[in-house]
């Protein structure tokens, strides 16, 4: 049975990226949004980037940026995955067609499935064959690692009604840690999860030992499906 791949996000060092690494991480986020207590400076995050061991994916995360701001530091960093984690439009996606876009929703009362809806519509509109993903995170005014617990029962809802089918990835965001994460996975079946602050010991400074504890986490047994395949 395979299990949801893990990407440990709010990296602010290289320390941090390696033990995320070789607890077991699949990808790491760093975030260029300068409110946030994780955000990390170009020069920051080309140091973190160039110590990565390969097949370790990096992924930035923005939040309402210009196109041309994103395409500059992907550029410079060699970036292939974006997270965008504003108020994006599917037409901002479509700009970015050269990289795989990863696009967050937040999960709004009762309105998971509509939202999920408009971008299956826009999929099919603008063919956003590079929107890999999407990501489900609390509904919070905190962008990129709010700790706010998700709304779990909603996404069990939309999934078990059939409202992901089409979607490529879902990722899982919003308060994770390793003391609810299993009991998570054994209500909502996705291709990934996202954790941040759940694994710091301050903000935007991460904890090795909840790192480790919270992917050991994933190799309890739950009664999960095999993810589909990221694209």
């Amino acid at each position: 049975m395979a299990l949801p791949r893990v990407k440990i996000c709010g990296i602010t060092s290289v320390a941090d990226a390696l033990v995320a690494c070789a607890a077991g991480a699949d990808a790491i986020g760093l975030v260029f949004h300068a409110p946030s207590p994780r955000s990390v400076s170009l020069q920051q995050a080309g140091e973190i980037v160039r110590r990565l061991p390969p097949f370790v994916a990096c992924v930035g995360l923005f939040v309402n940026a210009p196109v041309e701001l994103m395409r500059s530091v992907a550029g410079e960093l060699r970036l292939t995955h974006l997270q965008l984690h504003g108020e994006e439009s599917p037409q901002v996606v479509a700009q970015l067609r050269e990289y795989r876009v990863i696009k967050a929703l937040p999960v709004r009362a009762g309105l998971l499935a509509e939202d999920v809806r408009i971008w299956r519509q826009a999929i099919e509109q603008h063919a956003l064959d590079n929107l890999c993903a999407l990501l489900l995170d609390s509904d919070s005014a905190v962008r990129g690692g709010s700790g706010r617990e998700n709304d779990w029962e909603q996404i069990a809802a939309v999934e078990a009604a059939g409202g992901f089918a089409g979607m490529g990835a879902i990722i899982l965001a919003g308060g994770l840690h390793s003391d609810n994460v299993a009991a998570v996975l054994r209500r909502v079946h996705p291709d990934a999860v996202d954790v941040s602050s759940g694994v710091e010991s301050a903000p935007g400074i991460k904890s090795a030992e909840k790192i480790r504890q919270f992917i050991r986490q994933l190799s309890r047994p739950a009664a999960v499906e095999s993810p589909r395949p990221l694209r």
